[in-house]
């Protein structure tokens, strides 16, 4: 926002202002010249953003034109565009937009129930179009500024939604929106793209957020995991993360998750093999029909076999009893990896 407001970019204040639900900013911005200019060239962009602030004042009348008006737009630059073809990118930012224009049609509905139910005190039926938000992402692949414009917006219906739902319970509030699942899928987009302090900004956002037992998971899986690829302080924060979880809400399968986590990162640390071959066993005894943590114990005797034979290699052949005893921790190394990934 400090640098928008430095650059004097009306379209980047215009993008901050949204994104932090500063609507009064997006008034005062729809009205400045230079956007004013950029929706008389056509500018389909400057454009949507009237629609959102159609559905932040509640003119839901309105978001069915302004929506016909910006699609029109972007069919318009998608005629101007080449042909698709493989290796082409000129198309990902447009198909992008397509994208937000579906998402924000749909809230425009999504209000006009909230609206109609909650004068009536009555909850609707949201978990069709809650479903499809969650099959609708974009690419894995795709910037994460893309995946944060399409969550960063849902963000805000949920906040809309719990705000006229407030009176409800907690458990059929907490069936309207789908904050939790949303802060999540985009922690571990971030993640997987080397994106770890986005990632841990994302699951910040579920702190005063209610959540079932499955979410507070998937959630302090992500935190865990965000540290994974870390400095070895990082990877020792994420290893204390572990060990002061309380496991008691977990069922086994979770439980055997965690377990083969620390491992992950015993291994990683050093000298911490001895101790990750335990941590693994532990994961198996709580759940022994747990397949993720038999392939990384077996990946780990794996290693194991591999630099007992690295070490060989470098050493001095004439100690006949020492190469010996190498060969069979290698077979027995490799036997166990065998019997790991057959479990």
């Amino acid at each position: 926002t400090d640098f928008a407001e430095d650059s004097g970019c009306s379209k980047l204040m215009m993008d901050c202002a949204w994104k932090n639900r500063d609507w009064e900013k997006v008034r005062s911005l729809c009205s400045s010249p230079s956007i004013v200019a950029a929706l008389e060239t056509g500018d389909f962009e400057v454009k949507m953003s009237e629609i959102f602030l159609a559905i932040a004042d509640g003119k839901l009348s309105e978001v069915e034109n302004l929506h016909a008006q910006t699609a029109q737009l972007c069919l318009y630059k998608w005629r101007l565009l080449p042909s698709v073809f493989s290796g082409c990118n000129a198309h990902t930012s447009l198909l992008h937009h397509f994208h937000r224009l579906i998402d924000l049609k749909e809230s425009g509905q999504i209000m006009v129930e909230t609206s109609t139910h909650s004068n009536g005190k009555t909850c609707p039926d949201l978990k069709n179009l809650l479903s499809a938000w969650r099959y609708r992402l974009p690419n894995d692949f795709d910037l994460i500024s893309y995946w944060e414009d399409i969550f960063q917006w849902r963000f805000h219906m949920f906040t809309a939604i719990t705000t006229n739902f407030h009176w409800a319970e907690q458990g059929t509030l907490a069936s309207l929106h789908d904050r939790p699942w949303t802060a999540i899928r985009m922690a571990k987009t971030a993640r997987k793209q080397g994106l770890q302090d986005v990632a841990r900004l994302s699951l910040g956002k579920l702190t005063d957020c209610a959540m079932d037992v499955s979410d507070a998971f998937s959630k302090l899986r992500e935190q865990i995991l965000s540290y994974r690829h870390g400095s070895d302080e990082q990877r020792t924060g994420g290893l204390n993360l572990v060990n002061t979880t309380n496991l008691s809400y977990f069922d086994a399968n979770q439980k055997g998750e965690l377990f083969r986590l620390k491992a992950e990162f015993l291994e990683s640390l050093k000298g911490g093999r001895t101790k990750a071959t335990q941590a693994y066993c532990h994961s198996v005894q709580i759940c022994p029909t747990y397949a993720r943590t038999w392939t990384s114990w077996g990946g780990l005797c794996w290693s194991l076999a591999v630099y007992i034979e690295k070490l060989q290699s470098k050493g001095k052949r004439e100690d006949t009893e020492k190469v010996t005893s190498n060969a069979m921790k290698v077979g027995q190394y490799l036997a166990q990896s065998m019997g790991c990934y057959l479990e």
